[in-house]
């Protein structure tokens, strides 16, 4: 069967499916994660510990844990922002009373730091809750410091660290498709299948207009 390189390959799920007369949509996923950390924390690593609930394989409650942190910090990037969505944040503090939270990604490499950072933010946002008691290290006080000093200068923080952020990540992510397109073959024809796109040009350059002036 022919690649479709009109798909974007290094994405977390195929096109949105949605039907004209009903109001929700579907997502199936291809990745949990984005392409760089997706050997890390993967179905095939992640359904050995699978449990059944009522007939349904479902995550286990270490990796429900894990896949809420990272759908925030690593899909939406808020571990560079120091930011925190409080639905995640919920959400995981619901499931520390079902498993220890702060050891759930202990068998985790790259993802580690990210993922335990989030539970220091959660620690503090929820009032020190103990089901959600961490080991507290440099790296942890460092990031809750950078976390904290953002409620003293919103305004600051949005206006001017963010936007370097933003540009950072988008070029940081150019980089990396670059360099996978030097190695691997499927990778470079989908690069120069999108260089040969007449619209992509409008639309990356949009795209870096809105990170510079936002």
């Amino acid at each position: 069967m022919p690649i479709d390189y009109t798909d974007f390959m290094y994405a977390k799920h195929y096109p949105r499916l949605r039907h004209e007369l009903e109001i929700a949509a579907v997502e199936v996923h291809q990745n949990y994660l984005l392409e760089e950390y997706k050997d890390e924390f993967n179905y095939s690593n992640t359904q050995k510990s699978a449990q059944i609930i009522d007939g349904v394989k479902v995550l286990s409650y270490d990796n429900k844990v894990n896949l809420s942190i990272i759908a925030n910090q690593i899909n939406d990037a808020s571990f560079h922002y120091k930011t925190m969505s409080l639905r995640n944040a919920y959400d995981v503090f619901l499931l520390s009373k079902k498993t220890n939270a702060s050891t759930a990604m202990q068998h985790l490499k790259k993802l580690r730091l990210p993922l335990l950072c989030f539970i220091a933010g959660t620690h503090e946002v929820f009032n020190v809750p103990k089901s959600l008691k961490y080991l507290v290290t440099k790296a942890t006080q460092n990031y809750l410091a950078q976390f904290q000093k953002q409620f003293t200068h919103p305004n600051l923080t949005r206006r001017k660290q963010h936007k370097w952020i933003r540009l950072k990540l988008l070029i940081k992510t150019r980089l990396y498709l670059l360099s996978k397109a030097l190695v691997d073959t499927n990778a470079r024809k989908w690069v120069l299948f999108r260089l040969s796109d007449p619209n992509l040009y409008k639309q990356k350059w949009k795209q870096t207009f809105n990170v510079l002036t936002t």
